[in-house]
């Protein structure tokens, strides 16, 4: 925004045929040595009348504020101004400057430029920009800028998920892997970004760690500890209690007792007393009647 220019009107003295030169400021008329201070223009003026001076030396002038280009206002600093600029009517600020003078600054248009056709949108129209390389659809919000932004890829493919594995868009009900916390899920399309249904290919162990398909992990199921085999998506497989798993191998008598294979351990079929040789998990073998 261009400075604005200051102007001062100030009369030249006048001499009267038979009366003392005097100075005349407006609807003001000074005798030599006389001063008068007003505003004019968005200045302080203070006008001494000097006969003999230039007009234009007998004031000292102060900008206060800055003048609308119709002149009809004068703004002093800090108050927001409507002014027509190249591309149409601003909100500006009228600002002092370190040199004393003021000039309207942070100006901000009513519109908003769509990068793509040049066009300047109304508040509340669809329009295109460009913010760290990347083209965003937004609302124009007018002196507030862009609302509602949303990347240009994501106006394209709404509707459906990106799908984290390929890089590219599906379609709702289609596949689709996604990243959480670290892991990827695979999950289902179940419209812009929403991703249901979703499994892991890891197997959370009861001590928070993930498991990966094959591996051993330990899980609990009412309230039950049992060890399984990691399935994946397919979830487990082989699963065994915990008292299970940490005994295998081994039989248990009547008793409670885990005995290793090749052990005598003694057992009850049908309600008949037995003493067999273990022969691992719980089988027995040359059982004798007790």
């Amino acid at each position: 925004m261009s400075r604005l220019l200051l102007v001062v009107l100030a009369a030249l003295p006048v001499l009267a045929f038979g009366a003392a030169v005097t100075c005349r400021y407006g609807d003001r008329t000074l005798r030599p040595g006389q001063s008068h201070v007003f505003e004019q223009n968005c200045a302080r003026h203070n006008c001494t009348c000097s006969p003999g001076v230039a007009g234009s030396d007998m004031c000292k002038s102060t900008m206060i504020g800055c003048l609308e280009s119709s002149g009809s206002r004068c703004y002093k600093a800090g108050e927001t101004a409507t002014v027509t600029g190249a591309s149409g009517p601003m909100h500006c600020v009228c600002q002092r400057d370190s040199d004393g003078s003021f000039t309207f600054a942070n100006c901000r248009t009513e519109t908003c430029r769509d990068i793509r056709t040049g066009e300047a949108k109304q508040k509340g129209q669809q329009v295109t920009t460009v913010s760290g390389g990347v083209t965003y659809i937004c609302t124009c919000a007018g002196v507030d800028g862009f609302q509602n932004c949303r990347t240009e890829e994501a106006v394209r493919n709404e509707g459906r998920c990106l799908d984290a594995a390929s890089g590219s868009y599906v379609e709702v009900g289609a596949p689709a892997t996604t990243e959480r916390d670290g892991a990827v899920l695979h999950c289902t399309c179940g419209g812009t970004n929403a991703y249901v249904n979703c499994r892991s290919p890891l197997c959370k162990d009861v001590s928070g760690s993930d498991k990966k398909a094959g591996e051993k992990v330990t899980v609990e199921n009412g309230g039950v500890m049992f060890v399984c085999d990691c399935a994946g998506l397919e979830g487990y497989r082989n699963c065994l209690t915990k008292e299970q798993f940490d005994n295998a191998g081994k039989c248990k008598d009547i008793e409670g007792r885990y005995v290793d294979r090749g052990q005598r351990y003694r057992v009850r079929y049908g309600g008949v007393r037995y003493e067999c040789t273990c022969d691992g998990d719980n089988r027995g073998k040359e059982c004798s009647a007790l």
